[in-house]
């Protein structure tokens, strides 16, 4: 813009001959151009503005909610730590408990066995007894025993049996309770066992039939009463048995019953300190993605900002310069269209140049050589208009004034295409800023799942 305006400048030094009217002309056209320049650059600046205003707007509010996330997080933390703290008590003690109540079924189990098998001894040995003793009492009684007629094999045979009875009654004494026989039933009992032989006496009746000797009613009395005191014994014996397996039952029905509510509610517990340690360990993740995140984000937000300030900054002396360049154009061009400046100029029909110039053409071609080449740095095409200047012959510069028209259009198109790249790299540039901060943020999750799907991974192998 400043080389256009330069080589408009110029055309008008150059120009001896030119009218005020055509510097006028000039003059408007630089100021349109340059209000036109201003129109688009307050259009790009305007789409950056926009951009600075919703991304900072954006990342602000993502950085409040990340704040807000950590904080209930942190929250979330502290509860589930005192939560696993007290389920680890509670888990610990429904451990013991449990453990506690199986050592009491087995212990009452390994009693009750002991017990049944005390029991089933006794009344076997009860039952043996039991046998045994009305096996004697009916020998003994005569009951079961041939009659009349038998021969001296069978006498033999009858003092053998009551031999084998005796035997028998052994065992059925030495288990008899204590005060069931007195010392001299006892000494009579035992009289038995040593002789039992002499019990078997028969004695001749009026009919033949043989009998005991009277000596044998006593010992039957003794087993008889021997007898009654088994069988009541054994009954009592079973009856204590039937009520303590009935108390062995309800405790264990109580037991298991214990022992299930007490496995339901550890399942339960465990189920709940799998759950907090994974929630706890799920919200220590995200609290660190997040304020990963958090301070990606405000750097990001410090960056944009800090940008956007010196862009805002830049745009202001911008539009400060272009302001002060056009209230100069329009102060020229009212100087030059005032009534004075017309009056003055009313005999210049041709020319804007001083008459005292007039006669020194060299001096004009050296300004113009001298103001094409200061701004001829860098570019080939004014650096070669600087040479035509130079080289040129005689008054008129109607070539050289054509090339700078030439130029001029040339220039002011190069200004639009650049202008119009320039905002295109800037709104390429805004969005790929955006997209970068998006992705960004988009991979932070990522890396957040992968975070928690690989703490499960491994929660799930141990």
């Amino acid at each position: 813009m400043r080389t256009a305006s330069s080589l408009a400048a110029l055309c008008a030094v150059a120009n001896a001959s030119s009218p005020v009217t055509r510097v006028v002309t000039l003059l408007n056209e630089l100021k349109a151009k340059i209000e036109a320049d201003g129109k688009g650059e307050q259009k790009i600046y305007d789409k950056f503005a926009c951009w600075c205003e919703k991304t900072t707007a954006r990342k602000a509010k993502d950085i409040a909610d990340a704040k807000e996330h950590i904080e209930e997080l942190s929250v979330e933390i502290q509860k589930r730590k005192g939560q696993l703290g007290s389920l680890t008590a509670e888990l610990a003690q429904l451990k013991k408990d449990l453990a506690s109540n199986k050592a009491s079924q087995k212990e009452a189990t390994s009693l009750r066995s002991k017990e049944n098998a005390e029991y089933q001894q006794t009344k076997n040995e009860m039952e043996e007894a039991i046998g045994a003793l009305e096996k004697a009492i009916n020998a003994l009684s005569g009951a079961g025993m041939p009659g009349a007629g038998s021969s001296l094999i069978t006498k033999e045979a009858k003092q053998a049996r009551i031999m084998d009875i005796a035997a028998d009654l052994r065992g059925a004494l030495e288990m008899a309770p204590r005060g069931i026989v007195t010392r001299e039933q006892a000494a009579s009992v035992r009289g038995f066992f040593a002789n039992p032989g002499s019990f078997a006496q028969t004695a001749a009746g009026s009919k033949g039939v043989d009998s005991y000797a009277p000596a044998s009613g006593e010992i039957v009395g003794i087993l008889k009463d021997m007898f009654d005191t088994f069988t009541s014994n054994l009954e009592t014996a079973s009856a204590t048995e039937a009520e303590n397996l009935k108390i062995f039952e309800d405790l264990m029905a109580a037991k298991q019953k214990e022992e299930s509510d007490l496995q339901s509610t550890l399942d339960k517990k465990e189920a709940e300190n799998a759950e907090a340690t994974t929630v706890e360990a799920d919200s220590q993740q995200d609290r660190e993605d997040t304020s990963a995140q958090l301070e990606t984000d405000e750097v990001f937000f410090d960056e944009t900002k800090k940008d956007c300030r010196q862009k805002a900054d830049d745009w202001a002396t911008r539009t400060r310069l272009r302001t002060e360049e056009l209230a100069g154009i329009e102060k020229a061009v009212e100087i030059l269209t005032s009534p004075e400046a017309q009056s003055a100029f009313e005999g210049a029909t041709s020319t804007f140049v001083q008459v005292s110039e007039e006669a020194t053409p060299a001096a004009a071609r050296t300004r113009a050589y001298n103001a094409l080449k200061k701004i001829s740095r860098g570019n080939a095409r004014l650096a070669l208009l600087a040479a035509r200047v130079a080289t040129q012959t005689g008054w008129h510069f109607d070539k050289v004034i054509a090339q700078i028209d030439k130029m001029i259009v040339s220039l002011r198109k190069e200004e639009k295409e650049d202008l119009a790249a320039k905002e295109n790299c800037d709104e390429m540039e805004s969005k790929a800023k955006a997209k970068k901060a998006d992705l960004q943020k988009e991979i932070d999750g990522y890396k957040n799942d992968i975070a928690k799907l690989t703490t499960n991974k491994l929660e799930a192998e141990a």
